[in-house]
């Protein structure tokens, strides 16, 4: 899906859509105006379910999609906050691969954690979990999960911000822009000496790029003692939607 502007015609066929609870029905129109409603629907969250001949919501619709009507503005949020599942299989991987497992009372980051599939393996195996979200509705799936969650942006947080520095970061931070450089430098730096990080990670940084920031981090990575960079396979992904293709960083921080 993308962000998409209303038009006249998709703003009239909204306005005209009938909710019931958490379901939303459209009227009969031509399939190019379906498919234009149907991306706004999917957009705010909503599933089509073709037994219940309706778009079916979490959560009350109504506020979201009158937002959009306000804005005249739809916006993928998946991919606005870069969203995508990571499968416990893949977390207990990480978290093997950057501290052998070993995370019993281990202080633990997960930057941008989202709904807390990261953080969810983290404190069943022992850890003493810090998240921190920037999306509004993710920070209110962790909090009734019983983690301990800083709302904002991961980027603009410090080290005194989280309550000092940790042990261990696992993360699967937003690729686009390059954000997953910008947060692995931004957790290297809140590590303890001795400290160990595991991020999942675009592939991208790894070739040779004439961007600077990649090219910058590159050299970064090639200098640091005992890193390990390894090739996630591909369809690891796909239960969440998306057939991206990343690789895991785990570095450990110079204990002097």
């Amino acid at each position: 899906m993308a962000h998409i502007t209303l038009t006249p015609e998709v703003r009239a066929v909204l306005e005209t859509c009938t909710f019931d609870g958490h379901e939303v029905r459209m009227p009969k129109m031509e399939r190019k105006l379906y498919e234009e409603i149907n991306k706004v629907l999917t957009n705010a969250g909503g599933e089509w379910k073709r037994g219940r001949q309706a778009h079916v919501f979490k959560e009350d619709p109504r506020e979201k999609l009158g937002l959009v009507l306000d804005t005249g503005r739809s916006i993928d949020e998946q991919k606005l906050y870069q969203a995508f599942y990571t499968p416990s299989s893949l977390v207990n991987l990480v978290v093997d691969e950057t501290r052998g497992g070993r995370l019993d009372g281990v202080r633990v980051l997960e930057p941008s954690a989202g709904a807390g599939a990261i953080a969810d393996v983290l404190r069943d195996r022992g850890a003493e979990v810090v998240c921190v979200e920037l999306n509004t509705e993710a920070v209110a799936v962790l909090l009734a999960k019983g983690h301990h969650v800083i709302e904002g942006d991961f980027l603009q947080q410090t080290v005194s911000d989280l309550g000092g520095p940790f042990d261990c970061v696992v993360m699967n931070p937003p690729f686009t822009r390059d954000q997953d450089i910008l947060h692995v430098r931004q957790a290297y730096a809140m590590l303890n000496p001795g400290g160990n990080l595991g991020a999942i990670m675009s592939p991208g940084w790894t070739d040779v790029s004439r961007t600077a920031t990649r090219t910058t981090f590159r050299n970064w990575v090639t200098n640091h003692e005992g890193r390990s960079i390894t090739k996630i396979p591909e369809g690891t992904f796909k239960e969440s939607g998306t057939n991206i293709r990343t690789v895991l960083l785990t570095l450990t921080k110079p204990a002097n």
